[in-house]
C-alpha cells in the first residue's frame, strides 16, 4: 500500500517527523530547526526554535527525530553533528482538557511558553533513532540508536536525564545479524518505536548505492538491491529478530492501531504499509490506578516465602554446609533430601551421622547453583537467559526433572539462528556425558527440529561449527530425511483416489 506524504510549513518549509502527543492531543512536527504544532484546527504553526539552545545547528543535520512521553515532554534530535537531545517542556495550559484552547498557539507567546533545554548526554555518534519506552524504569526511558547501536536512558519523574545510558543491542559490524544484545547487528537505522508488547522497532536499511561504490563488492558480483527491514528487539535481554521487508528506502517506522506498521520514503514522498499484526502502543498514556487502600497488618505469609526466608537467612538452624567455587551456602539436610534424589542418596549413604558437616562442589556455577537450591527451597525459580545452560546441568547432575524442564524451555525460548549451534553442541556434549532424555521430545530432539526450522537463517560460521561433531550432524541428517519423508507422505495422502 502506498500513499502520499507531503505536508510543508507554511508551503515552504517540508514537515517531517511528526508525532501525536496525547498530553495536548496535538500533533508535533519538525521543519528545519523549528518545531511545530498542528491543533485545534489550526494551521501548523512554530511553537519552540532549537537555535535557542543550540545555536550552531547546521542545516545538513536537521532534528529530524521527535518522539513525545505524553506527560508535556518532546524529545528531539539536534546538535550540529545530531549528537544531542533537545528536551521540550510543554506549558501546562495545554494539558487536554484545560482551558488550552483559549491560549494562542502562535507567536512570540507560544514559541517562549515552550520550556527548552538540552539533555547533558553527548552521543558517541548521530542519533538515528527516537522512542520513548513508558514502562522502562518508575518513569520511563529514552531508547536512542547511535549510528549501529540502541541504548536505554533513564528519566526522572519530570523528563529529564538521570543515569547514563544503557547499551541494549548492537556492535559495530555494519550488517544485519539477529541475536542476543551485543551479538546482534544492525547495518543502517533509520528510525526506531516501541510496540504495545514493550518491544522496540527498528528501520533497518540497504543502500545498493553503497554496494555499487564498492569495488570489491561489484567485482564479485555480490550487489544487493536497497531493501528497508522491520527488526524487532525485546528490551529484556536484548533479543533482535527480523520481522519483515520492503525493497527500496523507508524509514521512520510506527504502528497502526490495526497492528500495521508504516515506513516513510527517505528519498520520496510515499508511505508503505507492513500488515505484521503487532499489538499497537496506547494512544494515550493508561490512568494511573488509585491507591491502594494501607492494609491493617502485616502481610500474609506463604510456605514459598518462608521457605525463601529459610534459605537466605538460615541462622542457626542450617546443619549443613555446601561450598560452591568457593561461595559458601548453609542449608538444611533435611529439606535437601525429601526435594532431592541426589541428597537423599547422599544421606543414605552416611552423610546423616553428622560425620560430615560441609560437602563441596568445585566445578560447579555459583549463580547457576543459587538457582537450583530456590528450586528445591521453593518449588521455583526466575532462570535469566545467561544461566539456563548452567541450570540445565546442574539441574541434570543432581537429578531434578522439572528443573531441569523450566531451564530448557529458557535456553529454547532465547534461541536465534546464530546461537543454535553453540545450544546442539553443548547438549550434544553433555549428552556425552550421560545427559538424561527427560520429556517427550528431549532437549537435544527439540534443539535439533529448531536448527531444521531455521537452517536458512544460520550464518556460515555456524556451519562451520558443526564439524566438531560428526554424529551430530549425522543425526539432523537423519532427522531431515524423516522430516521431507513425512512431509511427502502427508501430500501423497491428501490425494486420495486420484494419485
Amino acid at each position: 500500500m502506498e500513499l502520499p506524504n507531503i505536508m510543508t510549513l507554511q508551503g515552504k518549509t517540508p514537515l517531517e517527523a511528526a508525532t501525536f502527543d496525547p498530553f495536548s492531543v496535538s500533533v508535533f512536527a519538525v521543519a528545519g530547526s523549528s518545531v511545530c504544532r498542528l491543533s485545534g484546527g489550526q494551521p501548523w504553526t512554530a511553537v519552540a526554535d532549537l537555535r535557542e539552545v543550540l545555536p550552531d545547528i547546521a542545516r545538513e543535520k536537521n532534528p529530524s527525530y521527535i518522539c513525545t512521553d505524553g506527560k508535556g515532554s518532546l524529545y528531539v534530535r539536534a546538535g550540529a553533528d545530531g549528537d544531542r537531545i533537545a528536551w521540550l517542556q510543554l506549558p501546562s495550559a495545554w494539558r487536554a482538557g484545560s482551558d488550552w484552547e483559549h491560549v494562542p498557539i502562535g507567536g512570540a507567546h507560544a514559541q517562549h511558553a515552550v520550556h527548552i533545554t538540552t539533555l547533558q548526554y553527548i552521543a558517541p555518534g548521530q542519533v538515528c533513532g527516537l522512542a520513548y519506552h513508558p514502562t522502562d524504569g518508575p518513569n520511563g526511558s529514552l531508547i536512542l540508536a547511535v549510528d549501529s547501536r540502541l541504548y536505554r536512558l533513564p528519566l526522572d519523574q519530570d523528563g529529564g536525564q538521570t543515569a547514563a545510558p544503557v547499551p541494549l543491542a548492537g556492535n559495530d559490524t555494519l550488517d544485519m545479524v539477529d541475536g542476543l544484545g551485543e551479538g546482534a547487528s544492525f547495518e543502517s537505522i533509520a528510525g526506531i518505536t516501541v510496540d504495545g508488547e514493550g518491544a522496540v522497532l527498528v528501520a533497518d536499511l540497504h543502500d545498493e548505492a553503497d554496494d555499487r561504490d564498492d569495488p570489491f563488492v561489484v567485482a564479485e558480483g555480490a550487489v544487493r538491491p536497497s531493501r528497508s527491514v522491520v527488526r524487532r528487539v525485546r528490551l529484556h535481554n536484548g533479543k533482535v529478530e527480523t520481522l519483515g521487508f520492503v525493497d527500496g528506502l523507508y524509514r521512520s517506522p510506527v504502528v497502526l492501531p490495526q497492528g500495521h506498521v508504516t515506513l516513510c520514503g527517505c528519498d520520496s514522498d510515499w508511505v508503505r504499509v507492513l500488515g505484521l499484526g503487532l499489538e499497537p502502543p496506547p494512544l494515550a498514556p493508561p490512568e494511573p490506578e488509585p491507591a491502594a487502600p494501607a492494609p491493617a497488618g502485616p502481610p500474609p505469609r506463604s510456605l514459598q516465602s518462608d521457605m525463601r526466608a529459610l534459605l537466605l537467612h538460615p541462622g542457626s538452624s542450617a546443619d549443613l554446609l555446601l561450598e560452591v567455587a568457593g561461595e559458601r551456602f548453609p542449608v538444611h539436610r533435611s529439606i535437601l533430601a525429601a526435594r532431592c534424589d541426589f541428597f537423599r542418596a547422599l544421606q543414605e549413604a552416611g552423610l546423616s551421622d553428622g560425620s560430615a558437616a560441609k560437602l563441596s562442589f568445585p566445578d560447579a556455577d555459583p549463580s547457576a547453583f543459587k538457582l537450583v537450591l530456590e528450586w528445591i527451597y521453593t518449588g521455583e525459580a526466575a532462570i535469566p537467559a545467561a544461566l539456563a545452560c548452567g541450570v540445565a546441568e546442574l539441574a541434570d547432575r543432581y537429578v531434578l526433572p522439572e528443573l531441569f524442564a523450566c531451564a530448557g524451555d529458557t535456553v529454547l525460548e532465547e534461541l536465534t539462528p546464530g546461537t543454535v549451534v553453540a545450544a546442539l553442541l553443548w547438549a550434544e556434549r553433555l549428552g556425552r556425558g550421560g545427559l538424561r532424555a527427560w520429556g517427550e521430545p528431549s532437549l537435544m530432539e527439540r534443539l535439533r527440529a529448531w536448527f531444521l526450522e531455521h537452517w536458512r537463517e544460520v550464518p556460515w560460521s555456524g556451519f562451520v561449527a558443526l564439524r566438531e561433531s560428526p554424529a551430530l550432524v549425522e543425526d539432523l541428517v537423519r532427522d531431515a530425511v524423516r522430516m521431507q519423508r513425512s512431509a511427502k507422505r502427508q501430500r501423497t495422502c491428501g490425494l486420495g483416489p486420484w494419485r
